[in-house]
């Protein structure tokens, strides 16, 4: 009887075997079809790439010149060549546009020829002494070298370099402004025919130090001390610098290259008696003088040892018989100077000068004879600069105070 139930054809365990063993190639060969196709296309973008974006150049850095850059130990000094923009290396190009900066610097004491100072340091034969009043190589027909840093053996070399116009300049605009032929200033203002390195140390009390500090080899003290006095000062303390005195007022805000150094308006003087009438014949009056150096932030009077300051005060009157000139009587001299030994080491003798705010009292007994001229006198202070032996005229200062006379 057949089967209820119709017999089910089944395959073989041998041919699915098979099957399996095929699968992982056929998806081998489905990966190699997706892949090959993609690596195609790349190679054919490959052939034709885009172009790569140019490379970012860094700008150069801009050096700032340091001070030790700007103002070498050994002067003079070669500012390079005349800057891209410039006429030339003096003063009359840069007063084209800087007219008022170049006539304030042609009145300071930097600006001109110093003749009579380099017929004296000739005669002492100490050109060194020239370096800082004419500090750039072109302005030297030959340049100063010294035996062992020595400054009383100097040794002349020919540098061919002699600029007449330059020479006669003095301390002109590029002995401070130009240095390897860039213009350099303190602070940047404005647009300019010329590139404009700035240098914030440029007008810092440093680089005045250059020319105003000075120590001969082996000297125990320094020849010049005028920045070494400000550094020791309350001024200093106070980040009160040269610049803001001689160039830009601190008290008035103001801003000059004509260098102001009127220091003798530094100088503060108070006079007090307990008279102030004169008998003529008669005992003395005690006069005390106050000074007080309330105006400079380094000593009165600074700089060289050879120029210093006499305070001379006197009674001055009506003349004596057929005099045409007016009567000087009871005459008193004060020096306010710094005295250096002649030779090395070069050390302090003496020194009467005022520090910063310093004060001093001076007594000073004044008195007429019998023989005196009755009529109008005055107490007279003058302060005058002394070169030598030979006082500077017109005085620095003058005071005149009216007395009685009887």
């Amino acid at each position: 009887m057949p089967s209820r139930h119709t017999p089910v054809e089944t395959t073989p365990r041998s041919s699915i075997s098979s099957y399996s063993a095929l699968l992982p190639i056929a998806v081998l060969g489905l990966a190699v079809l997706l892949v090959v196709p993609a690596e195609a296309g790349r190679g054919r973008r490959d052939r034709n790439p885009e172009p790569e974006p140019e490379p970012v150049v860094a700008p150069e850095p801009v050096v700032i010149p340091t001070l030790e850059q700007l103002f070498p130990p050994v002067l003079p000094l070669d500012p390079g060549g005349v800057p891209e923009g410039i006429a030339n290396g003096t003063s009359q190009a840069c007063a084209a546009c800087h007219y008022s900066a170049a006539d304030q610097w042609a009145e300071s004491a930097h600006a001109g020829p110093h003749t009579v100072f380099f017929d004296t340091i000739d005669d002492m034969g100490m050109p060194a002494c020239g370096s800082c009043h004419r500090p750039i190589s072109q302005q030297w027909s030959a340049t100063v070298q010294h035996v062992q840093q020595d400054a009383s053996r100097p040794v002349l070399r020919d540098n061919g370099l002699l600029d007449l116009t330059l020479q006669a300049e003095g301390v002109t605009c590029a002995a401070c402004h130009v240095r390897d032929g860039s213009v350099i200033a303190a602070a940047q203002s404005g647009n300019a025919p010329h590139a404009v390195l700035v240098s914030p140390e440029l007008g810092t009390s440093g680089g005045c130090a250059s020319c105003h500090q000075l120590t001969l080899p082996d000297a125990l003290a320094p020849l010049y001390d005028t920045y070494g006095e400000w550094e020791r000062s309350p001024w200093a303390d106070a980040g009160i610098g040269c610049v803001d005195c001689h160039v830009a007022s601190a008290a008035d805000g103001g801003l000059s290259h004509s260098m102001p150094a009127q220091t003798g308006k530094g100088l503060s003087l108070s006079v007090q008696t307990a008279a102030r009438e004169i008998v003529r014949g008669g005992e003395a009056i005690s006069v005390e003088l106050i000074l007080q150096n309330v105006g400079a932030g380094h000593a009165l009077p600074t700089g060289s040892p050879f120029v210093n300051w006499q305070l001379v005060t006197w009674l001055e009157g009506p003349p004596r018989g057929n005099a045409s000139e007016p009567s000087r009587e009871s005459e008193m001299t004060i020096m306010l100077a710094r005295t250096l030994t002649d030779t090395a080491p070069f050390a302090v003798q003496d020194d009467t000068r005022l520090a910063p705010f310093e004060q001093r009292e001076i007594t000073w007994s004044a008195q007429l004879d019998l023989d005196a001229v009755q009529g109008d006198w005055s107490l007279v202070v003058e302060l005058s600069e002394k070169v030598g032996d030979t006082a500077r005229t017109p005085a620095l200062r003058n005071w005149r105070f009216p007395i009685d006379v009887r």
